[in-house]
């Protein structure tokens, strides 16, 4: 079965993201080498609940989150009621592969800055991705730090309400 996925049970996601999560693990299965995905939930960090952490980051208008960095979707993370859940990668893949990615969650990357100081533009089901955090620079409370316990990426942090 699905060894390039390792998280929740498709069933036990929430109804709103679980389509595109199952997309996503099909392109990482099918169409990739060696690229697997992993979905994390996160409900109590750092003594914080998810809500209050997305809310402290400066995130609290947005239900998505896509992190860039150099010019390529290194994370993503969903908040569905008092939950958050983190997409991220595991393995080595080539740009082409990656893109193939961003299609499966329905992202429209119409202009990529491969070196995280161009602009970035990302459409969603036609509408943009607005820029959370200018590029280069991280959030006060850097709330992917505390969800993945490594360093940031130094592209642009894209949400859509």
């Amino acid at each position: 079965m699905r060894y390039k996925y390792n998280g929740p049970k498709f069933e036990d996601l929430p109804e709103e993201i679980r389509g595109r999560i199952d997309r996503v693990a099909h392109i990482t299965e099918r169409e990739t080498s060696a690229l697997g995905v992993v979905v994390t939930e996160e409900t109590n960090l750092c003594h914080l609940k998810a809500d209050e952490l997305w809310e402290k980051s400066g995130f609290q208008d947005f239900k998505e989150v896509y992190v860039y960095d150099n010019g390529m979707l290194n994370r993503a993370y969903f908040k569905v009621g008092d939950k958050i859940y983190a997409l991220s990668f595991c393995g080595t893949s080539s740009s082409k592969e990656k893109e193939k990615i961003e299609r499966g969650l329905g992202l429209d990357v119409t202009r990529r800055s491969m070196d995280n100081v161009g602009l970035t533009e990302i459409l969603i089901q036609g509408q943009p991705l607005e820029k959370i955090v200018e590029l280069g620079h991280q959030p006060n409370i850097n709330i992917f730090t505390i969800f993945t316990f490594e360093t940031s990426p130094s592209g642009p942090y894209m949400g859509r309400k």
